[in-house]
């Protein structure tokens, strides 16, 4: 596993020893700052009740999007996805369809937790919102 959810977080708190919810706000804060964990109670909605306790595993996902080699994908997919992966070699613009692809985030993150994933890289000023529809 890569990601708890809060409530599966508490449950593990409770079962060391940490029953209220201030001992588990700051068990996870000190988690958070000195690096075991990412939890950001005070972040996007996507990741408030999410903490992320595999942090080697997301190094892998931004590395995929940011060293992979993106031109031998473009040869294998239809024409729409050429095109989003032209846009994302050439210009940075991320459609959120090619982190389905196989050889992006495919096989390693499953779809239901790319909203925090897309949430926590933007909070990481490595993905940003664009208002103009490509």
């Amino acid at each position: 596993r890569h990601t708890l959810e809060w409530d599966e977080f508490e449950v593990l708190g409770r079962e060391s020893g940490l029953f209220s919810h201030v001992q588990l706000q700051a068990a996870s804060g000190y988690l958070h700052d000195t690096g075991r964990v990412l939890h950001f109670p005070d972040g996007p909605a996507a990741l408030r009740n999410r903490v992320f306790i595999d942090l080697a595993w997301l190094i892998h996902l931004v590395k995929v999007l940011v060293c992979h080699d993106h031109a031998r994908l473009v040869t294998k997919t239809d024409a729409k996805t050429r095109r989003q992966m032209h846009q994302l070699m050439e210009h940075g613009v991320l459609h959120p369809t090619l982190l389905r692809l196989p050889d992006m985030w495919g096989q390693s993150a499953p779809i239901d937790e790319h909203p925090a994933l897309i949430e926590l890289l933007k909070l990481f000023d490595i993905l940003m919102d664009d208002d103009d529809d490509c």
